[in-house]
């Protein structure tokens, strides 16, 4: 599972890159933490962004390949 911080990582990138506003952000995050309170099967940011229609497959690629790069030190 993708820890929390990278899990803020991936929504602060998608924001910076203008892929969703920062309220649309903080509604994603509400969503999952009421996921997690109810129990249910726990989503990452960018599953709960795609689901609710608001990023592309191509965008979480991008912002993916932007973790992957600070996460190696790049």
């Amino acid at each position: 599972m993708i820890k929390e911080r990278e899990n803020a990582l991936f929504g602060e990138i998608a924001v910076q890159k203008g892929f969703i506003l920062k309220k649309q952000l903080r509604n994603a995050l509400k969503i999952q933490s009421l996921d997690n309170e109810r129990n249910n099967e726990h989503r990452i940011i960018g599953r709960i962004l795609k689901d609710e229609g608001l990023i592309t497959d191509e965008q979480i690629y991008q912002v993916l390949g932007i973790l992957h790069k600070k996460n190696s030190g790049q």
